[in-house]
């Protein structure tokens, strides 16, 4: 077997997931390179010199355009990366693709955005932090209300196919889930008011390509259980690490 052209550095959060998910939809071979963040490998130099916001995900395409090495940070620009160079999961449509491209940057804008501040601020953040915890909490639920109202005219966010849209969304939702389920009416799966967003994350399931990258997603390891109280305060950049 040839070695793989991709190489794909994460950890196990939802937007490096999504990228698994893109690459198995293409049926790309591509090699997983861990990197512990927790541990601060991402701020190391040669990290830094893949992408210089120190974040995860990263890939490198060795094949890239014009057959160069080509490396590409930000979960949803290596999305419409991939998507553009196999063809798969954006429309050809330049109005369906706006479409999808909209919903895309929804989850990055928006989905992404405030799910990582109410997952901090309800997890790792001092108890006295009532106000920033119900913004957060609030506006998730007016999130998935309006992913509930696309949801009920379109299969799938921005089109009547899966899309880039629906694999950036679908492992915010996973992740959600599992954290919110039970203190968070409105994010349960059975959930009255978001039956469709609930029908949604089963066709997504139950794609052979989505099953085999969460697999890969899973057997990534989080050393967070371990991480020192100096660890926590570096990747949240607080107390020693603070700045301005």
């Amino acid at each position: 077997m040839d070695k793989p052209t991709i190489e794909l550095f994460g950890s196990p959060t939802p937007n490096v997931f999504k990228v698994l998910i893109v690459l198995e939809e293409a049926g790309l071979q591509y090699a997983l390179k861990a990197v512990d963040v927790w541990k601060g490998e991402q701020f190391e130099d040669w990290f830094v010199a893949l992408n210089p916001n120190s974040k995860v995900p990263v890939l490198m395409d060795t094949a890239g355009p014009a057959g160069a090495p080509h490396v590409i940070f930000e979960s949803c620009a290596i999305l419409l990366y991939i998507a553009e160079k196999t063809n798969i999961g954006i429309p050809r449509d330049p109005r369906l693709r706006s479409d999808v491209l909209q919903w895309m940057f929804f989850q990055a804008a928006n989905l992404g955005a405030m799910g990582g501040q109410l997952n901090h601020f309800h997890l790792y953040a001092p108890e006295d932090q009532d106000y920033s915890r119900s913004r957060y909490r609030t506006e998730m639920a007016r999130l998935f209300d309006v992913m509930e109202r696309q949801l009920s005219k379109t299969a799938y966010f921005g089109s009547d196919s899966f899309s880039i849209a629906d694999m950036a969304i679908y492992p915010w939702i996973l992740n959600l889930r599992a954290k919110y389920s039970e203190t968070m009416p409105f994010i349960h799966p059975a959930s009255p008011n978001h039956g469709a967003l609930a029908n949604w994350v089963e066709r997504c399931a139950a794609r052979a390509a989505v099953r085999k990258a969460q697999a890969t997603f899973l057997a990534i390891k989080s050393t967070l259980a371990m991480a020192t109280a100096e660890e926590r305060d570096r990747i949240f950049g607080r107390n020693a690490f603070a700045r301005g």
